[in-house]
């Protein structure tokens, strides 16, 4: 194990087991950050199968992990993946320097993300956006082939919804989405269907309006 991870490690145990302001705890994380990212870029331009490009992009034959590095930006600019694209679990608060294009799947779940601007235009697995800060879907790719998954947002427009989706659109827990009555969400897919070609299930939302024969009854609550 590297000296570098080890100090990495040492600052983890110093969150855990010191009490820190508000400030420290962020200049540890941004020290964790560059210590972890620097190490994951380090390992990166050792590997064979990344082919950089004139422009200094990077397209990749292999998987891209970079994933719980609290990193605010891309280590390096990406052109083409090949395979899996995953950069989940940082503060990524854009997507400049994502890949154009992405082979299998695509995760950008669990970051500070307010836009797609910059992500792949086609993404041939799945797409995750899920539990960001999204407010519409601008920047997303045009083409997905799996799964679409943008839940737990702040989604209140459908521009920029991908014009064509190969499995589900998983749209619930938004603004969009919330509190419908049956009728809303009929008319929700409707418009879903006008803007893009959904192979799959449309899924809406978990809580919805009540009829009035039926407002005291209990909801289930199921998720």
């Amino acid at each position: 194990m590297s000296s570098q991870f080890n100090k990495a490690y040492d600052l983890i145990l110093e969150g855990i087991f010191e009490p820190a302001s508000d400030e420290e705890v962020k200049e540890r994380q941004k020290s964790y950050s560059y210590i972890m990212s620097k190490e994951w870029l380090e390992d990166f331009l050792k590997r064979p199968d990344i082919h950089k490009n004139e422009d200094g992009s990077y397209d990749v034959d292999g998987d891209v992990i970079i994933k719980n590095l609290h990193l605010s930006k891309f280590p390096v600019k990406f052109n083409h993946v090949k395979k899996r694209f995953y950069c989940m679990q940082n503060n990524l608060a854009d997507l400049k320097d994502a890949p154009k294009k992405v082979d299998g799947n695509f995760a950008c779940n669990d970051n500070k993300l307010t836009s797609l601007e910059g992500g792949p235009t086609h993404v041939g697995g799945f797409y995750w956006c899920t539990n960001n800060k999204l407010t519409d879907l601008k920047g997303a790719p045009v083409i997905v082939d799996g799964d679409f998954r943008c839940r737990f947002n702040q989604i209140e427009s459908l521009d920029g919804m991908p014009k064509k989706i190969g499995n589900r659109l998983m749209i619930q827990e938004n603004p969009i989405s919330l509190n419908l009555s049956f009728e809303g969400i009929r008319e929700l897919k409707k418009e879903i269907h006008k803007i893009s070609d959904v192979k799959g299930t449309i899924e809406i939302g978990y809580h919805v309006k009540l009829p009035p024969t039926i407002l005291g009854a209990p909801s289930s609550g199921a998720r």
